[in-house]
């Protein structure tokens, strides 16, 4: 007797049945008679839907193959049942739009459309049916309608989309507002559990915050382009060099003759065949990429000049001067790539501004012919950034982070920053947030730390990673006196050196949770607000991947479930 009947019993109904045992399933023996029945659709069925009792079956029937073999004094064969007439036919047999494996291809297949863009209709396209025809001949593909109308502790940063909806009319702070009040009645969000709402500098922006009753923070990275934008045009040579870089590039991306020249001059010097970086207004780093990319072709240019002209040609002073710029912006460019990334967050601004505000107050070889832009670009940052040191919400987190704790903060923020800390961690609320509590105390520019940067020695080449250094070994730890527990918490972890700033601190506090667990659990909130807005305008692009050419009858609420899913999915999916 087969060892399957372990798993399977003949139907009291009828005796061409078998109801399995584990999940009463009824199956059909595979004939009409006895002569005929078979036991491959059970095995089948075992393998499939119960594939622990599967292996149980395969060990019972190697078990009973080498127990009859020992008996005939021969060596076992494996076990091959003659497949009955009936067991092709149900190979070949449909799967149920029902049934598990036909679900499981269904979503597969949802899946596929919503992670790689693709359109509804890609479900009617030759190509891709022979495919799935040929991996599984059972399986029927749903038409595309059923597509479309398709519904369905450990300190690691997330990131939900939740809404994505279209925006008509006029921009106005009412309108916005109203979009957020729209989208927290929706998910039934409890406005009090907002942290913080990261936009950029537009006027209608602050005052939909303002109307909301929400904590709103100026996006880094866009407040940096406005800065980038004011000091460094402030210097007509500048500006002059940038309008010449501008004309080369667009005459070289005009003309597939000239590229073609010049890539033939790069093959001659053994250099990689590379385009010039066209710059965008609104984007000061493609400013800094294009000059970058001239500099790096100067040998080129120079030799493609001496046979072929050119709208405009940069003169030796000038080269020199792009140079220079490229070295006065580029810890700029440095900051710009470090806020962007999915790791950053607030705790990020106070100390990066303060690394800033000291290179650009600092003397350096490269500064000839850039001085007044490098002024202009100081004021600008100090200007624009101004409130940043006394936002609760940046100290806290920066405080919280365990790269940087209290060292980027002058004695008066130190204390009151830890005052809020404290008080937060003992009455179990945040603080800082629409209390009506500002801190104030001395700025950078009069403090005894500006005054030694101002002053420091002989001009050399320094860096943006010196800077951070040197504020470290500037500060040490303000004295602590409290006794709470909380406070010894506090104390214990600010007491510690800081950690390396490659390393991640959301992994510092899953580590250092049992330690400083109050501690953690303040930092899990405060070091989950984004610096930038970064992911926010990413938006933009995944959408112009979901609504194209293939799917321009998208309607906008198919289209932000598209983008829901495709956002959200590898959430569930790396479980």
């Amino acid at each position: 007797m087969s060892a399957v009947w372990k798993h399977f019993k003949v139907s009291e109904k009828e005796a061409k049945t078998a109801v399995c045992r584990h999940c009463s399933a009824e199956l059909s023996r595979g004939g009409a008679s006895a002569k005929t029945y078979s036991t491959s659709s059970l095995i089948y069925h075992l393998k499939s839907r119960h594939p622990e009792h599967h292996a149980e079956y395969e060990k019972d029937t190697a078990a009973a193959t080498a127990t009859a073999a020992a008996k005939r004094k021969v060596a076992p064969s494996p076990r091959t049942p003659t497949p009955s007439v009936a067991d092709f036919l149900e190979k070949a047999k449909k799967f149920a739009n029902d049934s598990a494996k036909a679900k499981g291809i269904t979503k597969r297949i949802m899946e596929f459309i919503a992670l790689d863009d693709q359109p509804f209709s890609v479900v009617e396209d030759v190509g891709f049916r022979r495919l799935i025809d040929h991996i599984e001949p059972r399986y029927t593909i749903p038409s595309r309608r059923h597509f479309s109308d398709w519904i369905d502790k450990d300190f690691k940063l997330q990131k939900i989309v939740l809404h994505s909806q279209e925006f008509r009319g006029s921009h106005t702070a009412v309108a916005i507002s109203e979009a957020f009040a729209n989208m927290f009645d929706t998910w039934r969000i409890d406005r009090s559990k907002v942290h913080a709402v990261v936009s950029d500098n537009a006027r209608n922006m602050a005052k939909a915050m303002e109307d909301s009753n929400l904590k709103g923070i100026r996006c880094m990275a866009h407040t940096i382009q406005l800065a980038v934008n004011e000091g460094l045009l402030s210097q007509r040579s500048i500006a002059d060099v940038i309008a010449i870089g501008r004309k080369i590039v667009g005459h070289f991306k005009h003309s597939p003759l000239a590229y073609a020249r010049l890539q033939s001059i790069q093959e001659q010097f053994g250099m990689p065949q590379k385009r010039f970086q066209q710059d965008v207004s609104t984007r000061w780093n493609s400013t800094y990429y294009m000059l970058e990319s001239l500099f790096a072709q100067k040998r080129v240019l120079a030799t493609y000049i001496a046979d072929h002209d050119l709208p405009a040609t940069f003169t030796a002073y000038q080269w020199v001067l792009i140079e220079n710029v490229l070295s006065l912006l580029a810890p700029f460019e440095q900051i710009t790539k470090e806020i962007s990334s999915s790791d950053a967050s607030v705790a990020d601004v106070i100390p990066l501004l303060a690394a800033l505000k000291r290179l650009l107050n600092k003397e350096a070889e490269t500064d000839h012919g850039v001085k007044t832009a490098k002024s202009a670009l100081l004021e600008a940052v100090s200007t624009r950034f101004s409130q940043a040191d006394s936002e609760p919400l940046y100290c806290i987190a920066t405080v919280l982070d365990p790269r940087y704790k209290d060292h980027y903060l002058d004695v008066g923020k130190k204390m009151r920053t830890r005052e809020m800390i404290q008080a937060e961690l003992d009455l179990g609320k945040p603080l800082g947030d629409g209390d009506g509590q500002v801190m104030h105390s001395a700025g950078d520019e009069n403090s005894a730390e500006s005054k030694r940067a101002r002053t420091t020695d002989e001009p050399r080449t320094v860096s943006l990673s010196d800077m951070f250094d040197e504020i470290l070994q500037e500060n040490n730890p303000f004295a602590r006196q409290r006794t709470s527990s909380t406070a010894q918490q506090l104390d214990g972890y600010l007491s510690e050196v800081p950690i390396p700033r490659s390393n991640n601190p959301l992994e510092f506090w899953r580590t250092n949770q049992g330690h400083f667990p109050d501690l953690a659990q303040m930092a899990r909130r405060y070091l989950s607000a984004p610096c930038t807005s970064t992911d926010s305008e990413r938006l933009f692009s995944a959408a112009s991947h979901v609504i194209d050419e293939k799917r321009n009858r998208l309607s906008c609420e198919k289209a932000e479930k598209l983008l829901f899913i495709k956002k959200n999915l590898p959430l569930f999916l790396k479980k």
